[in-house]
C-alpha cells in the first residue's frame, strides 16, 4: 500500500511542471477574437479595404479562411479551397508579395484572392511563420526552425497601391498573429497533457477494485452535465470535471479489506472510510493549480442538513462544486454494482435521491438531475 501511495503521489506531483507551463498561457482568449482584432488594426494602419487570414492544412493540401474582415467589420463565411492562388504561392514559397494588378497574375484566383466577393485591384500578402512544434516542445535549446502555417492578406488600399512600407507593416501583424496561434497550439497541447494525466491517474485509482472501475469518470461526466445545466461556464465545467475525477484519490490510504467489505461497516470501519476526503486534500493541496478544485474534493461528503463530514457544513456553507459532486457520486454509486448490493435503475436512483433532497442533498441540484433525466441526458452513461 505504501508503494502504491508513493507511486500515485509522484504522478500527481508531476502535474506541477505541466501546470506551471500552462500558467504562462492560461489567459489565452478565443483565437478568432484575437485574430480579428489584429486584422482590424492591420487594416486600419494600412488603410486597406479588407484583410484576411488563411491557414494551411498540408495533409489535405487546402487553405481555409480563418477570418475575413471587410469594411463593415463583418466576418464573412469561412471557406476551404485547394492550395492555390496567390495565397497558395506565398504559402509555398514563404516570400511576401505585393501585386498591384492581381487579375493579370498567373496565380490569381478570385475565390481566394478576391476582396469579399469583389475583384481586387491590389493585394499585399505575407506568410505566417511559427516555430516548428518538435523544436518548440522537444528541443528548446537548439535553434528554432520555422514552418509556414498560413498567410495574411490585405486587399485594396484606398489612396494608392501597396508599397514596401505596407508590406513591412503587414509582416509585423503577421508575426503577432503567428505568435498568438503558436500560443494557442502550446496551450491546447499542454491542456491535453494535463487532462490525460488526470484521467490516467483517476482510472488507476478506480481500477483497484472491480466495482469502482470507471466510477470517477462517470461522476465527472454527471457533475459536468449538472454544472452545464446550472450555468454553462466553460471554466467552471473544467474545474468540476477535474475535481470529480480526483474526488476519491484519498482512498489510496483506505484499507482494501474495508473498501471491499460486502456487508455493513461497523463504527470503526466507517470512521476509517470517512477519512478519505481529508486524505485526498492532503495529497493534492501542494499542487498550486488544483487549489480551486480542492473544496469540491474535500467537502463532497458534507450533507445539506449539516450531518456530513469532515466539517459538518450545512446548506449554502457547502461549496457549490461539492454539492454537485455529492449528488453525482451518490447517483453513480446507486446505479453501479457494489459488494453489498445490486445496482438500481436510473428511475429508482432518482427516487432515492428525491427522498433525501433537503436533508442529504441540495434540493436545487436534485431538481437539475431530475431535469437531466427527463430530458434523456442520463441514459448515455449507463
Amino acid at each position: 500500500m505504501k508503494e502504491d501511495i508513493a507511486t500515485y503521489t509522484t504522478k500527481i506531483k508531476k502535474l506541477h511542471s505541466i501546470m506551471d507551463m500552462i500558467e504562462n498561457v492560461i489567459q489565452v482568449n478565443e483565437l478568432d477574437d484575437i485574430i480579428t482584432e489584429i486584422l482590424k488594426a492591420g487594416r486600419e494602419v494600412m488603410r486597406a479595404d479588407s484583410s484576411s487570414l488563411w491557414l494551411i492544412d498540408k495533409d489535405k493540401k487546402e487553405l481555409y479562411l480563418k477570418v475575413f474582415l471587410g469594411k463593415d467589420n463583418q466576418i464573412k463565411k469561412r471557406i476551404s479551397v485547394k492550395l492555390g492562388g496567390i495565397v497558395g504561392m506565398v504559402a509555398e514559397t514563404g516570400e511576401p508579395v505585393i501585386i498591384n494588378d492581381p487579375k493579370s497574375h498567373p496565380c490569381y484566383d478570385p475565390e481566394i484572392n478576391g476582396n469579399g466577393g469583389k475583384e481586387s485591384f491590389c493585394v499585399a500578402c505575407v506568410p505566417l511563420k511559427a516555430v516548428c512544434e518538435k523544436e518548440f516542445f522537444d528541443q528548446p535549446g537548439k535553434s528554432n526552425q520555422q514552418k509556414i502555417i498560413g498567410v495574411m492578406m490585405a486587399h485594396d488600399r484606398h489612396d494608392r497601391p501597396f508599397n514596401n512600407d505596407d508590406l513591412e507593416n503587414l509582416n509585423a501583424f503577421a508575426r503577432l498573429t503567428a505568435v498568438n496561434i503558436q500560443k494557442r497550439i502550446m496551450y491546447d497541447k499542454l491542456r491535453s497533457m494535463f487532462f490525460d494525466t488526470i484521467m490516467t491517474l483517476s482510472e488507476a485509482i478506480d481500477s483497484k477494485h472491480n466495482f469502482t472501475r470507471g466510477h470517477s469518470r462517470k461522476v465527472a461526466e454527471i457533475s459536468s452535465l449538472i454544472q452545464e445545466l446550472i450555468h454553462p461556464d466553460k471554466r467552471m465545467k473544467e474545474l468540476i470535471l477535474v475535481a470529480a475525477l480526483l474526488h476519491d484519490v484519498g482512498k489510496l490510504y483506505s484499507d482494501d479489506n474495508i473498501v471491499k467489505k460486502p456487508g455493513k461497516l461497523n463504527k470503526d470501519e466507517y470512521e476509517h472510510i470517512k477519512k478519505h476526503p481529508v486524505d485526498s486534500f492532503k495529497i493534492l493541496e501542494s499542487i498550486t493549480h488544483l487549489k480551486q478544485m480542492l473544496p469540491g474534493i474535500l467537502y463532497h461528503h458534507e450533507r445539506w442538513d449539516g450531518k456530513g463530514y469532515p466539517r459538518g457544513l450545512k446548506g449554502q456553507e457547502i461549496p457549490a462544486m461539492a454539492r454537485i459532486i455529492s449528488v453525482a457520486d451518490a447517483f453513480d454509486a446507486m446505479t453501479s454494482e457494489r459488494p453489498h448490493r445490486s445496482k438500481m435503475s436510473i428511475d429508482n436512483a432518482i427516487d432515492e435521491l428525491k427522498e433525501h433532497s433537503g436533508t442529504q442533498f441540495d434540493p436545487d441540484i436534485i431538481e437539475v438531475l431530475i431535469l437531466a433525466n427527463e430530458s434523456g441526458l442520463l441514459n448515455g452513461g449507463k
